[in-house]
């Protein structure tokens, strides 16, 4: 047994030997659920995705490149050049306590940017999640199909199930106000999924723009990746 486990255990009240011979079938039923909801609790958070995810929003008249760095709690949004090689800028978002920071690397500077709760309200959006699924950068994804007649728009999300847990809270922090965002955050039991590949259209089937995840990387991320580097400067609006 890991030194982890063993610390969280030291943390639940397991009554001695001698007062177990004396417990009642339902305290000793309650001390076992106790034990295996803690280690399963855990046990999900250490599955939830590391690594990087790359993709490009493409625009009539603009693309952007991206790439997601995802650790626990943490995630660095890295907005990359033209060549997809430099990265233009940074921002390390705490899920946790929903603070954000941006960087500029060339000037080793970084601001705090202030937490907004979307208070936009409810759309009203008509959500198709189809059987219809392909497979995109290795991971099955299933089709769901978004309509908002308000807004003459149509978005297609193939999702990928589970461990995507830090997305639908990222997009809750960073509260972006396109629409593969605003309509996203509005679906129900979409907590663990993440797109792969979002497509919008006008009712005249014109397309508007997309999101393509174009790669995805599992791997470990040392901590210090996402934290401010000490050398960087803090500036105030």
């Amino acid at each position: 047994m890991t030194k982890f486990y063993v610390d969280i255990l030291t943390q639940i009240k397991i009554p001695t030997f001698a007062n177990q011979i004396h417990s009642s079938p339902k305290q000793m039923r309650k001390l076992t659920l106790a034990i295996l909801a803690t280690f399963i609790g855990f046990t999900a958070f250490s599955q939830s995705f590391e690594g990087t995810i790359e993709f490009k929003r493409l625009l009539p008249n603009d693309t952007a490149v991206y790439i997601y760095h995802v650790k626990g709690q943490k995630v660095r949004i890295d907005e990359m050049a033209e060549d997809g090689k430099t990265v233009e800028g940074s921002m390390i978002v705490n899920l946790a306590d929903k603070k954000m920071y941006a960087l500029s690397h060339d000037r080793k500077l970084y601001m705090e940017r202030p937490y907004k709760a979307d208070n936009s309200g409810k759309m009203n959006l008509e959500l198709e999640k189809s059987t219809n699924s392909k497979f995109i950068n290795g991971y099955k994804c299933t089709q769901w199909r978004v309509k908002n007649k308000d807004k003459d728009s149509e978005i297609t999300y193939w999702v990928a199930e589970g461990k995507f847990d830090f997305f639908l809270p990222l997009l809750n922090v960073i509260n972006r106000r396109d629409n593969f965002a605003t309509f996203y955050t509005q679906l129900p039991e979409s907590v663990g999924f993440f797109p792969m590949l979002a497509v919008e259209r006008n009712f005249l089937r014109d397309e508007k723009g997309r999101l393509q995840v174009t790669k995805v990387n599992a791997h470990n991320l040392d901590n210090s990746f996402l934290e401010i580097p000490k050398e960087y400067k803090k500036v105030d609006k």
